[in-house]
């Protein structure tokens, strides 16, 4: 009896937790989405390396319309997240001239695109559609870990 009270404790702490996981998860991507939404016009530093991807890059991506840009420390390399409206391989690392280094893997082979990305603690942190928050290699794109949010 003693046991399965404990069992049953340890299951709720952890709904407990998912539960609070979730809601902040929840929380961020809605007020990243309102924070972004509210800038009227690309920046022009987004504008210009827009228009070098569109015509560096090599890929014909949905769209070249940048929603995230986040600088790599230590180089003149940009990671960029592409606006999306389907899914897509949205999240690339580029040169400064608008040339690919790398499109990030996705965690779902298909019907799935990144919503949100951000370093963290000195990590590349993107979040999916499908409800993966995964850590990116900022040298492959590779996926170095990833945990379901849901």
């Amino acid at each position: 009896v003693v046991i399965f009270f404990g069992i049953i404790s340890g299951i709720g702490f952890i709904v407990v937790v998912a539960y609070i996981l979730q809601k902040q998860l929840v929380e961020r991507r809605f007020f990243s989405v309102v924070k972004e939404s509210s800038q009227e016009s690309p920046s022009p530093k987004h504008s210009e390396l827009s228009e070098k991807l569109r015509l560096n890059s090599g890929i014909d991506f949905p769209t070249f319309e940048i929603k995230t840009l986040l600088s790599v420390p230590h180089s003149d390399d940009s990671i960029v997240m592409l606006h999306y409206k389907k899914e897509f391989r949205n999240v690339l690392r580029c040169s400064s001239n608008g040339s690919v280094v790398w499109v990030a893997e996705l965690p779902q082979q298909s019907h799935d695109v990144y919503t949100n990305l951000d370093w963290h603690e000195q990590k590349l942190r993107a979040f999916s559609w499908s409800c993966f928050s995964v850590i990116l290699d900022v040298e492959t794109g590779k996926i170095l870990s990833s945990v379901f949010t849901k």
